[in-house]
Parts: structure tokens; C-alpha cells; sequence
């Protein structure tokens, strides 16, 4: 059955503004101040979705109902919930809450409207590469802030990291994003590949991109990313640990070692940088105490 020319007219015009979001994601906007839309970055992605939403709906005009899964009907409730403090929020910062509180909304109606549109296996795939493909842009541009801040096109401001976001929390919350598509890749079923050798190959590359994120979640130092992680890698033991148990334990493995090395390598770049400090004092004050050799 062939399908409307509209049909395949919006397809193709919320591919292109999936694109649009993929190239949004590397540019770097200066954050000139302020907050919610009035950051560039902001009202490019909030435009983006606005439009991918209104071709969403454009794209079935005779449905009267729309499909709901259950974490839709889960995620509302929450969002109510995290609405309460608005009853009883200063006047000084009745505001900027709200504002989080919209953006919950906004983040609530885009993912109801992504649920109107049936894709098949191959295109839900496609679509899944491409959100691993924008965390993998900003995992690139937080390793270049990093350790080579000289190749960065993001400025880094203080000490911490932040991405194309400016912010350290929402990259955190990104890269767990990222770790939790990363992990149903990896240990679901219904993506293994046929042919063995490409099977271990893809195995292998998810396991490297599981140890890279979670190095990238101890790095940015973001507790916001720190709790995403945990809650992701705990939901999917809890749900699959019986179903998937050897693959949940390889990807947890990955996981939990590039945990471990990155807080390894922080605890000694750390201690390096003391010592590096403590000698250039002690060349400056000579006889201080820090020069004894021990």
C-alpha cells in the first residue's frame, strides 16, 4: 500500500529537523545571560520541537485519540508532583520555577506526540544511532574541554566542564541519557545482529561507549548525571537481570570500570596538581616544611 505524498512529505521534514538538532548540538551559542528562552541555545532547540510536534500532528489530522504508554502515564504524575513548591514559591522565584515546570510539560508533549508516530524496526534504530550520535558530540567536545582545551570550539569558563549546554548538570543528564540508550542497545534481544563476527564487533564498541560515558559522568562532576546513571543502570538490572543476565552483566562491567578508572585518574591528577603546586611554593618560600624529602 502506497502511502499520502503528505505523508512522506512530513517524514522527510522531521528528518530534516532531526538534522537540524544534530547540527544545533555543535555549534556553540555564547550565553550572553539570563535564562529559559532567552539563552540561544534554548529557543533553537525549543523551535525545533515545536515544529517536529505541529508536523507530528499535522501528519495524522483524522485521529481523535492519541496513544499513551505507560511511562507517559507515569511521567505526568511526577511532573504534577514537582509542580507543588509553585503553591507556596517566593515572588522572586515564582519564575525561574515555573519556567522548569513548563519545560517538563514541553518535554512531556513531545515525547506523547513521538508516540502517535509508528516506525519500523529499522527507522526506530536509525533513530536511537542518531541520539547516541548527538551524545557522542558532546562526550567528543567535553573530552576536548577536558584534556585538550587549546582544540575546543566551546570556551571552558572555571573548572568544570559544561558541553554546547553551558551547563554541567544538563550534560550530565545528556551522557546518563546517552548511557541509558547505550545499555538497551547492548543487552536487548531484538538488536542483536545475526553474523557473529559483526555481533562481537558492535558488543565491543557499545562496551567501549558504556566505559567512555560513565568516565564522562565522573568527570563532569554533575550529581544531577551521577543520579541519572545510577537510576539507569539500576532499572535495567532490575528488569532484565533474569531475561538478558549475561549480556546485562557485560554491559554493567563496562559500566562500572570506566567508573573506576576515571575516578582513579581524577584522584591522581588531583594529587599530581597538589604536588605540582607544593613544589612551586616551596621554590618560591625556600625552608618551607612541604621541601622535606620523605
Amino acid at each position: 500500500m502506497q502511502r499520502p505524498r503528505s505523508v512522506w512529505n512530513t517524514n522527510n521534514a522531521l528528518a530534516a529537523c532531526f538534522l537540524g538538532l544534530l547540527a544545533a548540538s555543535l555549534c556553540y551559542l555564547p550565553n550572553m545571560g539570563g535564562s529559559g528562552l532567552k539563552l540561544p541555545l534554548n529557543a533553537l532547540t525549543y523551535a525545533l520541537m515545536a515544529t517536529m510536534l505541529l508536523l507530528i500532528c499535522w501528519r495524522q489530522p483524522d485521529r481523535r485519540t492519541w496513544r499513551l504508554s505507560r511511562s507517559a502515564a507515569y511521567f505526568l504524575p511526577g511532573v504534577a508532583l514537582l509542580s507543588v513548591p509553585l503553591t507556596y514559591a517566593p515572588p522572586d522565584g515564582y519564575a525561574p520555577a515555573a519556567w522548569r515546570v513548563s519545560a517538563l510539560l514541553a518535554g512531556w508533549l513531545w515525547y506523547c506526540g513521538w508516540l502517535q508516530v509508528r516506525l519500523a524496526f529499522r527507522w526506530r534504530t536509525a533513530l536511537i544511532a542518531l541520539l547516541l550520535a548527538l551524545t557522542a558530540g558532546q562526550s567528543l567536545i567535553a573530552l576536548l574541554q577536558l584534556f585538550w582545551p587549546g582544540w575546543s570550539w566551546v570556551p571552558l569558563r572555571g573548572t568544570r566542564v559544561f558541553g554546547i549546554f553551558q551547563q554541567p548538570n544538563v550534560l550530565g543528564s545528556f551522557i546518563a541519557t546517552g548511557l541509558a540508550l547505550a545499555l538497551m542497545l547492548a543487552v536487548l534481544p531484538g538488536y542483536v545482529l545475526r553474523a557473529a563476527r559483526a555481533e562481537r564487533a558492535r558488543q565491543a564498541g557499545l562496551a567501549a561507549l558504556l566505559a567512555l560515558l560513565a568516565a564522562l559522568l565522573v568527570w563532569v562532576q554533575s550529581r544531577a548525571g551521577w543520579l541519572g546513571g545510577a537510576l539507569v543502570l539500576a532499572g535495567f538490572w532490575l528488569a532484565f537481570r533474569r531475561v538478558c543476565a549475561p549480556r546485562l552483566q557485560r554491559a554493567a562491567l563496562a559500566v562500572l570500570l570506566g567508573g573506576a578508572l576515571a575516578t582513579a585518574l581524577l584522584l591522581w591528577l588531583g594529587k599530581l596538581a597538589r604536588c605540582v603546586m607544593c613544589r612551586t611554593r616551596c621554590r618560591i618560600r625556600r625552608g618551607s616544611p612541604c621541601c622535606r624529602t620523605r
